[in-house]
């Protein structure tokens, strides 16, 4: 992870003046290309260009997906309110 708190990328930033193919996108977060095409039906910013390519602001997208998908971790004595016997 990076200062970002996401997953740094895995190649050489592309020359593409901060924007990438769903390809790109996927193999530098470390996901699939269905995840990405899932993230960008959800909101995730993209620009559509011509009928197949999509190209992706990588900026706004990184911003789009910590907004969205932030892990906020418990504290380890965490306990949920309610039946005590449902969290076995």
């Amino acid at each position: 992870m990076n200062d970002t708190g996401l997953v740094a990328p895995v190649t050489a930033a592309t020359g593409n003046d901060g924007f990438a193919s769903k390809v790109e996108y996927a193999k530098n977060r470390r996901v699939s290309v269905r995840t990405v095409t899932n993230w960008i039906q959800h909101g995730m910013p993209h620009l559509k260009c011509g009928h197949r390519k999509v190209l992706i602001e990588t900026a706004k997208a990184d911003g789009w997906l910590r907004g969205n998908f932030e892990v906020i971790r418990r504290p380890s004595n965490y306990r949920p309110r309610g039946n005590p016997e449902a969290t076995r």
